[in-house]
């Protein structure tokens, strides 16, 4: 095999080490804070609702939504949370509100508008979680996600010096949540990059 073969193969190899390094080291850090039943949570004063959009680019419902939402309005009605806080990206006009449809979703399964709080600027999970922290005052949530998005979440919010815990809402399964590993995957290496390099600020 050529010399440049080798070197492209262990540069590869490297990268996907590291790739993989990542994702473990987050794994782990966040794992003593998160919890798949609600009676195992303590109360929390707000959940913190990971914003993802109700329909996906083929028009189809997200069951990421469907499932994010159905442990909300379960963690609430449970009596484990007093209100609950939404983070999402605000859309162009032309797309659905991801932060308006869990409000609407929400409601719909009885949940009173006066116990949900929304904020249209979280664009990314460092997002959501600084301005939770740091525009909201909301230093303890109780996050909620799917559990690889939840260690991600924690992650952050322990750098953030929030004192956090998550539950995990249903994960999905088939292609659609393979898809979403391998895009964790690379999202981690950034959250890293996000920790410990660049520390972006969204006060607006």
């Amino acid at each position: 095999m050529e010399l440049w073969l080798w070197i492209m193969l262990v540069l590869l190899l490297l990268v996907l080490t590291g790739i993989t390094g990542c994702y473990l080291w987050i794994s782990a850090k966040a794992k003593p804070y998160i919890f798949s039943f609600p009676q195992k949570i303590p109360c929390r004063k707000y959940a913190l609702l990971l914003g993802t959009a109700k329909r996906t680019g083929k028009g189809n419902i997200n069951s990421f939504f469907i499932k994010r939402v159905d442990k909300t309005a379960e963690v609430f009605n449970q009596k484990k949370v007093n209100k609950i806080f939404i983070s999402g990206a605000d859309q162009p006009a032309s797309a659905p509100d991801e932060v308006d449809d869990m409000l609407q979703t929400l409601i719909q399964k009885g949940i009173a508008s006066d116990a949900i709080a929304t904020d249209h600027k979280g664009y990314r999970t460092w997002a959501s979680l600084w301005r939770c922290k740091y525009i909201y005052h909301i230093s303890a949530p109780l996050i909620i996600s799917q559990r690889f998005h939840n260690q991600r979440a924690v992650f952050i919010a322990l750098r953030l010096k929030m004192d956090p815990i998550a539950i995990n809402a249903d994960s999905v399964k088939g292609m659609t949540g393979k898809k979403m590993i391998l895009r964790e995957a690379l999202a981690r290496v950034k959250c890293l990059m996000d920790c410990y390099l660049f520390k972006p600020e969204y006060p607006e």
